[in-house]
């Protein structure tokens, strides 16, 4: 099962008022809390797409 990670991820950010870029297909930076982190979906895609769950990437976003 295909799932539109990068969407999912956006969408998230977005609705809680995170400022991100996208810097290829992967890895975005986010400003979080007046500090700048880099994040990495290669694993979180995976693992969504292994258990058919677009709602794991929604609590990758949770833990920040």
């Amino acid at each position: 099962m295909k799932i539109d990670a990068n969407r999912i991820f956006e969408d998230e950010l977005s609705r809680r008022g995170f400022s991100f870029v996208r810097e290829d297909e992967d890895i975005y930076r986010i400003k979080l809390e007046g500090r700048e982190i880099s994040v990495n979906l290669v694993n979180v895609r995976r693992n969504a797409e292994r258990d058919r769950d677009p709602t794991t990437i929604i609590r990758f976003v949770d833990k920040y």
